[in-house]
């Protein structure tokens, strides 16, 4: 048998089964061995009309010359790749080197009237179909590499986050010690300089130094009393006579000394 002979038993049988006869006996008196040679006059006639109550059904006019054909992908919400991605990553000039995009579908005319019908009603046979097709391979493949490595690059990039995170935060932790001590110390030295201020009050310091000008002075006088009783020698009294003398009017002179500036404060 030939293949149109076996083309035409294929094509009446598939019109039997679907209800539609009449539509496509139209169509295979047109039918030439374009359809196995590959020639692009192929072409069905335009004033062929369907007939009973399936004639809808019936494939439209489809164009197999090499014109620009415009298509596109159908999209879901997860689509699925129907090829494994390589085992390793692509390289930058590798994901931008895309296949030349096809001007047309050259190899449709190699598809029978089933095929083409199926394609159109069914979007997993043109998901098939596409699966075929080296730019869509291409894409899905160059996709499942672009996600898995952003993917990790994600990971990489968060686990280097987390670790300048707990370095920054060992190095707070470090700075809140040390701050803590400084301010232990400025308390302490706060402190110092409070009793030292109240110890350094003027009228404090009159009251320390008032007992110590009368210690001198009480001095100088038993000093005086034992010479004049000739307990001690001239040489010795009168040496010891004048330091205890000299060192009362010293300190009675800072004492009159700071109480005129406790009275002016």
């Amino acid at each position: 048998m030939t293949e149109r002979g076996l083309y035409n038993e294929t094509t009446q049988s598939y019109a039997d089964n679907e209800g539609h006869s009449t539509g496509l006996r139209s169509y295979n008196s047109t039918w030439n061995n374009s359809a196995v040679s590959g020639d692009n006059d192929f072409s069905l006639p335009s004033n062929a009309k369907a007939e009973g109550q399936h004639g809808e059904r019936v494939p439209p006019l489809i164009d197999f010359s090499d014109s620009t054909v415009e298509y596109t992908v159908p999209s879901t919400k997860e689509s699925i790749c129907p090829v494994s991605p390589p085992q390793r990553s692509l390289t930058v000039e590798e994901a931008l080197n895309f296949p030349a995009m096809p001007s047309s579908f050259s190899d449709l005319h190699l598809r029978s009237v089933f095929e083409l019908t199926n394609m159109l009603e069914s979007d997993e046979a043109i998901r098939e179909y596409l699966a075929t097709q080296p730019l869509y391979r291409h894409i899905c493949s160059t996709r499942d590499n672009l996600l898995e490595e952003t993917r990790y690059l994600e990971w990489k990039n968060t686990q280097a986050l987390e670790k300048r995170d707990k370095f920054e935060m060992s190095k707070l932790k470090e700075t809140k010690r040390k701050l803590k001590k400084v301010k232990e110390e400025l308390a302490k030295a706060q402190k110092e300089k409070s009793e030292l201020l109240l110890k350094m009050k003027p009228e404090n310091l009159t009251k320390l130094f008032i007992p110590a000008v009368e210690e001198k002075l009480k001095k100088s006088e038993a000093i005086r009393t034992a010479f004049l009783k000739q307990e001690i020698s001239l040489s010795e009294g009168l040496s010891e006579y004048v330091a205890e003398r000299k060192a009362y009017y010293v300190r009675r002179a800072k004492t009159n000394f700071i109480t005129a500036l406790a009275k002016s404060i």
